[in-house]
């Protein structure tokens, strides 16, 4: 008896190492895989982005300051890097991000009485003021359009004027505009003890409240010069807000570009870039995981939208409540709830919470909800969240049908892929979109 059980040992062992033996002899080499990704990586048109356009130091400089500067909020107490850390790979690492009267910094910042959580999720900077960007914000509410003028978001009672610069200005444009996100309270005093004249201003009349901040950066005595250097030769009492924030456009064009990741480098003919599981899951990405059906291009993204399915977290939007809406918001379209712009996936690693709302706050558990969006709502893990956003998950069957109502056909049928498969897609996102050189140049960006 035990001689036969012995036996039968041997011979399964022996079968093990057969079949181990013939998938390393029948497994791709790694010349082969990298002329593979290579090939599903220029059909699905993934390439490097082009270098942003030279800009004057002296706009480089006023930029940055404007960026960090918290002059442009009507409390005089939040700047674009406030939700946008440097950091923080420019995001503010939570799920849902806190405006004008919040205090503390990054994932330590908190709520104060009578604010409000942002409804979305702060996403990162990374190559969004590159002219390849068609629409910005989460539901596309600020569009760039095909004669060159930009279009605001729906809820604006009154159009860009001309002068806007860039995508990029636009949304800056638009959150100076939102009393949780930068304007404040109507009757709140600033940080400094002065009134907020942009909180007074009326609530539709948008342009005035552009001409107000305009006239505050003009006056601050450590603006003026910074103004004056970058546009000389025009006086600068005649320069309105949309001009000053064209050096906002030609900041972050620079500033946060990224164009450098390994498999930037494998792309551009480096053969070493990427390590064998990087690889393997590079082309995994572009082929079997269905990844590149939204994530294409150079941007990584198709700049359209989706509805992936996302769990409902957050307050929603204030006409929308519990819920939001996404790009229906925008188009009135109900076909369109619950669509949102397809990511940029450069550094996505280092800029979680993931998700239009920070639903997931591992890239793991992002990555599985991609595969099968209806197993993953039922699974849904509400105590991953930040005690304070624990209550605001609404999954009752109800949420889960109207949510999955319009479900895009593209996620609909599951993706199963192995352990090791998951593994291999996991270090390529990890390890093959992440350009370290421009997460160490942002976080030099020195914000107060």
């Amino acid at each position: 008896m035990l001689r036969h059980l012995a036996t039968r040992s041997l011979c399964v062992l022996l079968l093990l190492l057969s079949a181990a033996c013939n998938d390393e002899a029948t497994a791709p080499s790694r010349e082969a895989l990298i002329a593979q990704l290579r090939t599903a990586a220029a059909a699905a048109a993934l390439a490097s982005p082009p270098p942003p356009a030279p800009a004057s130091p002296e706009a480089l400089a006023l930029g940055q300051v404007l960026f960090t500067s918290r002059l442009l909020s009507g409390n005089r107490d939040t700047s674009c890097a406030t939700c946008h850390d440097p950091l923080f790979a420019t995001t503010d690492a939570l799920s849902l991000s806190i405006g004008t009267g919040g205090v503390g910094r990054g994932p330590n910042r908190q709520l104060t009485p009578l604010r409000r959580l942002h409804p979305r999720n702060a996403p990162d900077l990374f190559l969004r003021a590159t002219d390849l960007q068609t629409s910005l914000l989460r539901d596309g509410g600020a569009t760039r359009l095909e004669d060159g003028s930009y279009r605001p978001p729906e809820e604006a009672e009154q159009p860009y004027r001309d002068g806007v610069a860039g995508l990029f200005s636009a949304v800056a444009l638009f959150h100076v505009t939102q009393r949780f996100d930068m304007r404040g309270n109507a009757g709140e005093e600033a940080i400094d003890g002065t009134p907020n004249e942009i909180a007074a201003i009326d609530e539709d009349d948008w342009h005035s409240m552009w001409d107000a901040l305009a006239v505050r950066l003009r006056e601050e005595a450590t603006m003026r010069p910074l103004i004056a250097a970058a546009f000389p030769g025009e006086a600068p009492e005649s320069l309105s807000l949309e001009r000053i924030f064209s050096a906002l456009d030609a900041f972050a064009a620079q500033a946060f570009d990224s164009r450098d990741t390994p498999f930037d480098r494998l792309l551009s003919g480096d053969d070493s870039a990427l390590s064998d599981s990087a690889l393997r899951g590079g082309l995994l990405f572009a082929t079997t995981a269905g990844c590149t059906r939204c994530h294409n291009g150079p941007l990584l993204a198709d700049g359209t939208f989706h509805n992936l399915g996302v769990p409902f977290v957050g307050l929603g939007q204030e006409y929308e409540e519990p819920y939001d809406f996404g790009r229906a918001s925008q188009t009135e379209r109900t076909t369109d709830r619950y669509a949102f712009s397809t990511a940029p996936l450069r550094n996505t690693a280092a800029t979680g919470p993931w998700m239009h709302n920070g639903a997931y706050t591992t890239l793991e558990a992002a990555v599985r909800h991609h595969l099968d969006p209806r197993d993953a709502i039922l699974r849904y893990d509400w105590q991953q969240l930040d005690p304070l956003l624990q209550s605001t998950w609404h999954g009752a069957p109800i949420d889960n049908a109207r949510l999955l109502s319009t479900l895009d056909p593209l996620v609909a049928t599951p993706i199963s892929l192995s352990d090791r498969d998951f593994d291999d897609l996991i270090a390529f996102l990890r390890e093959g979109l992440t350009d370290a050189d421009a997460l160490a140049r942002v976080a030099t960006i020195q914000a107060p």
